[in-house]
């Protein structure tokens, strides 16, 4: 019988699962196979699509390193039934195939392997047609042989004789005992152990006998068995790959990421259905551990994939992206195009190979990836009014802040964050201002930003939150973004009026004076005085009292660098006008009183008044304030 050139059957392995698919080694180093056949005579081969012709026992070819594919593709008419191909040393076995007389092998640089293939005589018999009742009995051996390294353990069988069915277990590489049959059409069929598919079958006689194959998972062949004859099956078993691939898709272009090559390990496990308790690995028969695949990245939107080798159909495959500096897997992978379940978290992707309907289907396992940079926030505090060094406050006050509405943090006055990874490109960053004081300024002038162009925010006056460019990279190229914080400024007026227009005192002078300081607080750097003098209004409908009052007096800060606030002390001076009281002070403001003197004679002696420009209940800090001073007389008197 013709050996014809080998078609693909379903469930054949041509690739090594986890094999890469390009070699390292020097292109001129080759391996050897050396080609044998078992008998005399004139045979033709082919060794990856080169036609081999020889008549002596064995020959050296050239190989090529990774994977080989020989087949017999001529054999003298007398010796066209193909017994068995055999692979030395096994490591290089792939796969081997009698039904499509082809062996894969696969061979470093410097390797070598032989492959020999046996022929036997072809024995003539008388045969039937197929489907035609014959008289008598005949037998059926049924044998098993693997085409793969996957295949394995015991495999199920039903010999259907004349509407009769008889049972077998029939282990790898070894055979049935005969099992009686009645002449005539016979059906041998496997039970369904995905994922391996039958691969072919041949007989005793050659292929001659075989009426038709069910290459598919459950399948098998049927014959014609003749009086008397006793007959040799052989079911050849491979096993059905599922293909998966690891993908890449950027969501920004940041420090054009786009170009990168982005590295993924993988490893496997397959359980096989007809062996209890033995799993295979990608590592098996010599395989790599883990299987590394690297793909370029496009730019942002774009979806990029690497192959990997394809793996037994059904098994569990763990699939790692290696850490990439600076960037992040924006969230768990993205399993697509199979049937099985499959879980997912942080840079590692968990997922079963397709089964069923869509066994021999790619599985793609897409990363989606983020470039990062990195932002650090400083804190910087001055108090009022402004020295060429200021008040800094350095420790002793702090402020909350948070970046892209994250949790907030304390920095302290005088000191700045750790640095913080966020997504490349633009962040915000708010302050939660302390109630004694005001954002003043936002900047990011520091070394790496000389011009200040990292804040895009306005900066006068400045936003809060405040935006800013934070490019692609590591630590050593982050934003630096200082918030500066003045403390409010007491500012305050001082007022004065009559009770009423009786008293007389309508166009009479009276003098104010005002101090403030902080020596009370241990820290004397705050201190200021002055006096203010206001003439009563003449009494008129529209201000009956002759309210008057003064422009506004520029106070100390609210607090001083120790966080204490510093009251105001205002006092109107003793006059000389007779039987003048201050009947009573008036204060307006969010502050406290702290000392109120009123009422009393101000007639030869100052009466006191004193405030304290924070709350001492709330801590809110009262930038205005107003002190209004009510004079009248005393007993009536008027002048």
């Amino acid at each position: 019988m013709l050996v014809v050139a080998p078609v693909l059957a379903i469930g054949s392995t041509f690739l090594v699962a986890g094999s890469a698919s390009a070699s390292t080694s020097p292109k001129n180093i080759k391996p050897t196979i050396n080609l044998c056949k078992a008998v005399a005579g004139s045979f033709h081969f082919s060794v990856n699509g080169k036609t081999i012709s020889f008549s002596k026992a064995c020959v050296a070819v050239t190989g090529k390193v990774g994977v080989n594919h020989v087949t017999e593709t001529y054999a003298p008419a007398t010796y066209r039934n193909l017994k068995s191909i055999s692979v030395s040393p096994n490591s290089a076995r792939v796969s081997t195939s009698v039904h499509t007389a082809t062996a894969t092998v696969k061979l470093a640089a410097h390797g070598a392997a032989t492959v020999k293939f046996t022929n036997a005589r072809v024995v003539t018999e008388v045969v039937g047609k197929s489907g035609a009742l014959q008289t008598g009995t005949g037998s059926i051996e049924v044998c098993k042989w693997a085409t793969d390294n996957w295949v394995v353990g015991d495999f199920p069988f039903t010999v259907t004789s004349d509407g009769t069915s008889t049972n077998v277990s029939v282990p790898v590489d070894q055979c049935s005992n005969p099992v009686p049959v009645s002449a005539g059409t016979v059906t041998v069929t496997e039970a369904n152990e995905f994922p391996y598919a039958v691969d072919g079958a041949t007989t005793t006689q050659g292929t001659l006998p075989i009426d038709s194959i069910n290459a598919a998972p459950g399948g098998g062949a049927t014959f014609t068995v003749n009086p008397n004859q006793a007959l040799t099956v052989t079911i050849d078993n491979g096993t059905i790959l599922s293909y998966y691939k690891a993908c890449k898709i950027l969501t920004s272009n940041q420090g054009s990421l786009a170009g990168s090559d982005f590295t993924f390990d993988s490893t496997w496990v397959f359980s096989p259905p007809t062996a209890p308790g033995t799993t295979f690995t990608n590592a098996s028969f010599g395989g790599a551990n883990p299987v590394v695949q690297t793909l370029t990245a496009q730019s942002a939107g774009t979806e990029s994939c690497s192959w990997f080798s394809g793996a037994p159909a059904g098994s569990v495959v763990t699939m790692n992206e290696v850490a990439f500096p600076n960037v992040v897997v924006t969230g768990v992978p993205t399993i697509q195009g199979n049937d099985s379940s499959n879980t997912s978290s942080g840079t590692t992707a968990v997922f079963g190979l397709a089964v069923g309907t869509h066994a021999g289907e790619t599985v793609d396992a897409v990363f989606s990836n983020e470039p990062m940079g990195w932002i650090e926030v400083c804190k910087s505090f001055t108090t009022y009014p402004l020295t060429p060094d200021g008040y800094v406050y350095n420790g002793l006050n702090a402020a909350q802040f948070s970046v892209n509405g994250g949790a907030w943090f304390w920095v302290d006055g005088g000191a700045c964050s750790a640095p913080i990874e966020v997504p490349a490109g633009t962040a915000s960053v708010t302050e939660m201002v302390n109630g004694t004081f005001y954002l003043s300024n936002v900047s990011t002038q520091g070394a790496s930003d000389p011009f200040g162009t990292d804040l895009l925010s306005s900066d006068s006056p400045p936003a809060n939150p405040a935006v800013v460019s934070v490019p692609y990279g590591g630590v050593g190229n982050e934003t630096v973004v200082t918030f500066t914080n003045s403390v409010d400024q007491t500012q305050f007026k001082i007022c004065k009026q009559e009770t009423s227009a009786d008293a007389y005192l309508a166009s009479d002078w009276f003098t104010f004076d005002y101090s403030f300081s902080d020596a009370g607080n241990g820290y004397a750097g705050i201190a200021g005085s002055g006096s203010v003098s206001l003439q009563i209004a003449p009494i008129t409908m529209a201000n009956p009292t002759g309210l008057v009052c003064s422009g506004m007096i520029s106070g100390p800060p609210a607090v001083d660098p120790s966080g204490n606030s510093i009251p105001v002390a205002v006092a109107e001076e003793s006059t000389s006008i007779a039987d003048v009281i201050v009947t009573s002070i008036g204060y307006q403001g969010n502050g406290s009183v702290l000392y109120d003197g009123a009422p009393a004679d101000v007639t030869g002696s100052p009466v006191a008044f004193c405030f304290d420009p924070v709350n001492t209940v709330t801590g809110v800090v009262s930038p205005i304030n107003v002190v209004t001073f009510t004079n009248g007389r005393t007993d009536g008197a008027g002048g």
